[in-house]
């Protein structure tokens, strides 16, 4: 689809939540609703998981 003959008039909402099951990770969950998409699905479900990659480095001098 080009720009061209796209029609302008359309919706897109999403609504999210994330819960955090331990330290280092987090599980998500959401919803999108679209208008006007060239493939009739009007649905996007997502689901997953976040890890957490922080990393602390310790740097020592011994003298």
């Amino acid at each position: 689809m080009t720009a061209t003959n796209q029609n302008g008039n359309w919706l897109d909402v999403t609504v999210g939540a994330d819960m955090l099951l331990n330290q280092n990770i987090a599980a998500y969950a959401a919803l999108t609703q679209a208008e006007n998409t060239t493939n009739n699905s009007d649905y996007l479900y997502t689901m997953g998981l976040a890890p957490d990659f922080n990393v602390t480095v310790t740097i020592e001098t011994i003298e």
